[in-house]
């Protein structure tokens, strides 16, 4: 009698430990599809950056980046204003929507942005020199990142690189030429972009 219990014991306990690690996903699955981000590193270049990400089915996601050009930046030289939009497509290798890990991603970026641009520097016969003029900024290329997801915590981090083609237009000076930014660069560019936000 004592083996017949002993053996109902052993196959109930197997069963169970067979379900249990036949569903190891499920139970961790998020069910929050949305995203919305914050790239605080930005602010030191004078700029406002938020975004908004949706988790879509076969483990990919659409984001959306609009952002708002404050003014000065840290690293920046003259006085910039302007506003423009990124958008992305993640194709994840992992089930995005599993908590506690890091979520291996690449996919493609298309990027505009307009910009309004005030430079005054010092001439070597005295006074300033000051240069304004509008750039649009046209730009595509590809990201490589991960992204960690914990309950509502939302952590992104990305490095890529892609083609960046200025235009520049309304131009006017008061040197006799045009003085040089660098949003005036035209060619292949890397950036590197960490968020952090809430998942809902």
């Amino acid at each position: 009698m004592r083996r017949i219990v002993l053996a109902i014991a052993l196959v109930v306990l197997s069963t169970i430990g067979l379900r249990a690690q036949s569903q190891p996903d499920t139970l961790r699955l998020s069910k929050k599809c949305n995203q919305l981000l914050f790239r605080p590193l930005s602010l030191l270049d004078g700029t406002l950056v938020l975004s908004y990400e949706r988790i879509l089915p076969f483990n990919t996601a659409l984001r959306i980046t609009p952002f708002v050009v404050l003014g000065t930046g840290v690293f920046r030289e003259g006085y910039r204003s302007g506003f423009g939009v990124d958008v992305g497509y993640k194709i994840f290798f992992q089930n995005v929507r599993r908590e506690g890990k890091a979520h291996l991603y690449v996919g493609p970026y298309f990027m505009f942005k307009q910009l309004d641009r005030t430079i005054t520097v010092g001439s070597i016969w005295g006074g300033r020199n000051t240069s304004t003029f509008t750039i649009d900024v046209y730009g595509m290329g590809v990201d490589v990142g991960f992204k960690y997801i914990y309950g509502y915590l939302v952590i992104d981090c990305t490095i890529g690189a892609g083609m960046r083609y200025p235009i520049l237009s309304n131009r006017s000076y008061s040197s006799g030429f045009l003085l040089a930014s660098s949003d005036d660069y035209k060619g292949i560019i890397p950036r590197v972009q960490c968020s952090m936000g809430i998942a809902f």
